[in-house]
């Protein structure tokens, strides 16, 4: 296990991972689009949406915090191997949480696709478990494996798709099994690189009860990209949900750079210092004016690739698609702040903004 605070590569590495994992996602949306049609898309893209929110709801916000103990210099083996008990112990909850979810939205699906959801819902701890190491290594500043496991997991979905499509077997669930056997990859190379054991159950209880407080950090990120969704298949139906994902897809191209810029900060965004220097404002700008400059070319690549991508059946997806890309600047300042003040353990008064956000969101829905 690599226990040095060695450079790993530059923090671009985070953001052209990521848009390297993106780009992969999206090589795999038309073939699942135009395959499954809009219905289909909806409810496979609703299943996974499901799945991430329950990741973080389930992970407590855990993730962060290792990464915070790591970066002030706490011991990685003994934090990791905290981390790793916890993320096994997430597995009742998150399979009591598949049963109810799928009752309520996914009742109506084939045997096949319910199915498939709750296997996905019962490996939850392995994706809480490589989202852990992806913060360690974040905090380890191992920028370069940090973009490898995201490509790894983004990889192994596509390549899984496109052998479903070679042979003609693409369905809703075969989608989500492939974004589930995704996780499991990411999984195993982050075991890899990361070597622990399991135990420090003191550590464990501390870390968990202060994930609990920044949990809003981590729904921070996931609520602008995935809750929205979630609450699409119910309201607008299947097919209208199927058109949204398009939209939410090509809006979340804008992610990679809030990743970038706050993993790029986090170090001075860390300590008593940091509380007074300003840093929180300034993280904020930074996150603000790059995503203003995605706005107009990302509207413009919207309009002109959607029909050609996806086929014309989602025109109906493109003025979506540019109200959420106007929403990008405010999107990336967010996530930036977010993480500020994780760092600075405001957890409580984050998840207290997260809340209003969330209930805003869920009321602008309906």
């Amino acid at each position: 296990m690599s226990t040095s605070k060695e450079q790993g590569g530059s923090p671009s590495l985070i953001a052209l991972g990521r848009y390297a994992s993106i780009a992969l996602s999206l090589l795999t949306v038309p073939i699942v689009a135009r395959v499954l049609g809009p219905d289909g898309r909806g409810v496979s893209a609703t299943m996974i949406a499901v799945v991430t929110i329950a990741t973080v709801l389930v992970g407590l916000g855990v993730p962060l915090v290792l990464r915070r103990r790591i970066a002030e210099g706490e011991s990685l083996t003994a934090t990791l191997s905290a981390g790793r008990m916890f993320a096994l112990l997430t597995l009742l909850p998150s399979l009591i949480l598949g049963f109810a979810v799928n009752f309520v939205l996914f009742r109506e699906s084939s045997f096949p696709d319910q199915l498939a959801f709750i296997v996905s819902m019962c490996l939850i701890p392995l994706s809480v478990s490589w989202a852990q190491d992806v913060s360690v290594l974040v905090a380890t500043r191992q920028f370069h494996r940090m973009a490898i496991l995201g490509v790894l997991q983004a990889g192994t979905m596509f390549s899984t798709i496109v052998v479903l499509w070679l042979t003609a077997s693409v369905s809703i669930a075969g989608v989500v099994y492939a974004s589930s056997l995704g996780n499991v990859v990411a999984f195993m190379v982050g075991l890899l690189w990361l070597r622990s054991g399991l135990g420090q159950f003191r550590l464990m209880r501390q870390i968990a009860a202060e994930g609990w407080t920044l949990i809003g950090a981590q729904l921070a990120d996931v609520s602008t990209r995935r809750l929205d969704q979630v609450i699409a298949l119910p309201l607008l139906g299947p097919v209208g949900a199927g058109l949204y994902s398009v939209a939410a897809t090509v809006s979340s191209l804008s992610t990679p750079i809030a990743h970038a810029t706050a993993a790029a900060m986090f170090k001075g965004m860390t300590g008593e210092d940091a509380a007074d220097n300003g840093s929180g404002a300034r993280t904020m700008r930074y996150g603000f004016a790059l995503g203003t400059l995605l706005v107009i070319p990302m509207a413009i690549a919207s309009i002109v690739g959607i029909p050609i991508l996806f086929g014309e059946e989602y025109r109906d997806a493109i003025l979506p698609t540019v109200i959420l890309c106007a929403a990008v600047p405010a999107t990336i300042a967010t996530y930036c702040g977010a993480t500020w003040m994780a760092a600075q353990k405001q957890g409580l008064r984050l998840t207290a903004i997260q809340i209003v956000t969330v209930v805003a969101l869920v009321a602008g829905f309906f």
